[in-house]
């Protein structure tokens, strides 16, 4: 009874914040400018060769600092060969007051299905 009660509790904190649990993933515009801007450090972590072509979809959640969970695409530029595009998933985790930015997932396909994470 006692853990219904809680929980009762936390359902009309839901309700009356309009659903939005604090910690729970939110998604983001793609336009977004720290999103696009994670979604560049991802990408040039991955190597100099590559280069972001688009953000197809982003979340973030908080936890101790900012995980932002992005979908996008992004090219291989081989000089002299057709590049290759890759449709990747990455996680980026930044603790903005410690200067802390790093990439703690990624992975990427060469076909057009998004990679699971």
């Amino acid at each position: 009874m006692k853990y219904f009660a809680i929980f009762v509790i936390f359902a009309v904190v839901a309700m009356v914040t309009g659903g939005v649990l604090v910690g729970a993933p939110e998604g983001q515009s793609t336009s977004d400018r720290r999103l696009q801007r994670m979604a560049e450090f991802a990408v040039g972590e991955l190597g100099s060769e590559y280069e972001l072509v688009r953000v197809v979809s982003g979340t973030t959640q908080v936890v101790n600092g900012m995980m932002y969970n992005i979908e996008l695409v992004a090219k291989k530029v081989i000089p002299g060969k057709k590049n290759q595009r890759r449709r990747c998933k990455v996680l980026v985790y930044e603790i903005r007051h410690q200067g802390y930015l790093e990439l703690e997932e990624f992975h990427c396909h060469f076909n057009k299905k998004a990679p699971r994470l």
